[in-house]
């Protein structure tokens, strides 16, 4: 339940924009920014491995919820159909995205 003032997840504010008082890409953007900061100096290589690993899967959950969000972008969005051509941009961005994760993980694996 919503206190006064207080937008439940999902509902749009004034200009149609989704908010809530728990926004995960706010959060995103706090944590990004702690790690941002973080001094690995002094870590022992068996840390460094695993907070390598943990932000790698991090970061392909995260390309999956963007391709995920995209996805639903290019679908909601308004036009009509005849002006869309057989790839539309969003369709175009996804398959660029899953190119690189792609490229990322042949990368990783070499």
């Amino acid at each position: 339940m919503a206190l006064e003032g207080e937008v439940l997840k999902g509902e749009a504010l004034e200009g149609g924009m989704p908010w809530s008082v728990d926004d995960p890409v706010d959060s995103l953007r706090r944590g990004v920014k702690g790690l941002t900061g973080e001094d690995y100096q002094g870590w022992l290589p068996s840390r460094l491995s695993e907070q390598v690993r943990e932000l790698a899967t991090v970061r392909e959950r995260l390309e999956a919820e963007y391709v995920r969000l995209l996805a639903e972008w290019d679908r909601q969005r308004p036009g009509p159909s005849t002006a869309r051509s057989a790839q539309p941009p969003g369709c175009l961005l996804i398959l660029r995205c899953c190119a690189t994760m792609r490229a990322d993980r042949s990368r990783r694996r070499s």
